[in-house]
């Protein structure tokens, strides 16, 4: 008997690094680059880098906005202001702003979530969920009323 439990836990040891690795690689997909698409119009609005931060959770900064309208290729942020102060970057301009903050991993549902999400045009913070389906990036601002928008951004190559 003490046999047979040696072997099992010498087996279980010898899998956990690899059944951890697994997890870990899944929970890190969503780092890099994407670009995100306006779920009204389809059109690329801009750049985003997606890291891990040392508290283990994940946060998104704008890097650069695709297809600005002349003269606003780095507007400043308007409604960085009051109660979303803390969005501002010392320059007061959008691009650098880090706008989804704090998800969580959860390996049950491979799914981000208790984070937040903020759209700087209309000066707005959401609840936010994040997954992933193969190559697509999937971000929900929910509401507190519960209405949800969902946004597919790509990977930038």
């Amino acid at each position: 008997m003490k046999t047979f439990l040696c072997i099992l836990l010498v087996l279980g040891f010898t899998c956990l690094p690899e059944i951890s690795y697994s997890n870990d690689a899944d929970e890190r997909a969503i780092i890099g680059y994407w670009v995100t698409v306006d779920d009204e119009t389809g059109e690329y609005r801009s750049k985003v880098r997606i890291f891990r931060a040392t508290n283990g959770k994940y946060y998104g900064r704008i890097k650069d906005i695709l297809n600005p309208e002349p003269g606003r290729e780095n507007p400043d942020c308007d409604n960085c202001t009051g109660r979303y102060s803390h969005y501002k970057t010392t320059d007061g301009k959008v691009i650098g702003i880090t706008f989804l903050r704090a998800l969580e991993y959860n390996p049950a549902t491979k799914r981000y979530e208790n984070g937040t999400i903020f759209d700087p045009e209309k000066g707005r913070e959401y609840r936010c969920e994040v997954w992933l389906d193969e190559n697509t990036l999937n971000v929900r601002g929910i509401h507190w009323t519960g209405i949800s928008r969902t946004q597919y951004w790509q990977p930038l190559d």
